[in-house]
């Protein structure tokens, strides 16, 4: 049985959306930004991060747009059990001038259940 699941969080900055996408748009320097990824790196289309805990991670971007600034990504492999995960990350400028920044995620996963 497989399990789906879709997520998504906004988080909003003073900042502009041209200047939240210097650290955020380049998907190499996403370890950058959190503490759980120790560092990360592009191969062609592919992004790797090497988690904290040495896991190793891949993600295949599917498209990297400066101009809209977003880029769509699917997970390839890792240390998650998925059947899929596709990804979405997004900074958008609203009328008032601060940036959102949008990261969303649909995912499929394998139910394991233990039968006793």
């Amino acid at each position: 049985m497989s399990v789906h699941e879709t997520m998504a969080e906004i988080a909003h900055s003073p900042s502009s959306a041209e200047e939240m996408w210097i650290p955020c748009g380049p998907a190499p320097s996403i370890a950058d930004l959190s503490a759980a990824m120790k560092k990360s790196w592009m191969d062609g289309d592919i992004s790797y991060v090497e988690l904290a805990r040495a896991d190793l991670a891949g993600e295949r971007i599917s498209q990297h747009d400066d101009a809209q600034h977003l880029y769509p990504y699917d997970y390839l492999d890792g240390p998650l059990v998925l059947d899929a995960l596709n990804s979405r990350f997004h900074v958008t400028a609203p009328a008032d001038g601060d940036a959102e920044i949008f990261w969303s995620a649909q995912l499929t996963a394998v139910s394991v259940r233990n039968h006793s």
